[in-house]
């Protein structure tokens, strides 16, 4: 995954050396927001609704990555692109500073649905060779973002944990109402009226 992004910014690199380009990439931290539908707030989200008593976590708990409000990262790129670059190619990073592990974002979401967190197992995957939760995933991310700093941009929402407890208590309430209507309404899913 790292490779792959890697590998696209150096073609992009490439193409602005060669033609004379002034070219933008953005490295973002982990994006959260109220209409997020992957992830892992979104994930234990769900995984909550279905077993409030169990969650089943990938990994050991210990990956550690930066998380920002997508409001927050838009602001950024905003900030970047209105910056004119000054060589062929500039680099921002896009997060806030410092990580959250993922036994930490647990708490933070099963606190936010309104649920004590001693009463929920939480059942670890184990990590895998590399120390992330699944081939190819990165155990520990962490972002310097200076430089995006040095043209006036920092996070509205710098405390990342405030970040992940909002979005999980929207999605939380969200997910619950759309639940409930597939609980009252099991055909609904499959698009059958009922």
């Amino acid at each position: 995954y790292a490779a792959a992004k890697l590998s696209g910014e150096a073609a992009l690199s490439g193409f602005a050396s060669l033609y004379g380009w002034r070219a933008h990439a953005f490295r973002f931290g982990n994006s959260i927001g109220p209409r997020s539908n992957h992830g892992v707030v979104h994930d234990f989200v769900v995984k909550l609704l279905r077993d409030p008593i169990r969650l089943d976590i990938l990994g050991d708990g210990t990956q550690a990555k930066p998380y920002i409000a997508v409001d927050d990262l838009v602001a950024g790129i905003r900030r970047g692109v209105a910056a004119p670059p000054r060589r062929s190619m500039t680099i921002l990073n896009v997060g806030t500073e410092g990580t959250v592990t993922v036994s930490r974002v647990a708490a933070i979401v099963i606190e936010s649905m309104g649920m004590a967190l001693d009463s929920v197992d939480l059942a670890y995957a184990g990590a895998d060779a590399g120390g992330g939760g699944w081939p190819g995933d990165t155990a520990y991310v962490e972002f310097e973002t200076s430089a995006l700093g040095a043209l006036g941009w920092a996070p509205a929402l710098s405390e990342m944990e405030g970040g992940v407890s909002s979005t999980s208590s929207m999605r939380g309430h969200e997910a619950r109402a759309r639940w409930n209507m597939l609980v009252a309404h099991p055909n609904a899913i499959s698009g059958q009226a009922s």
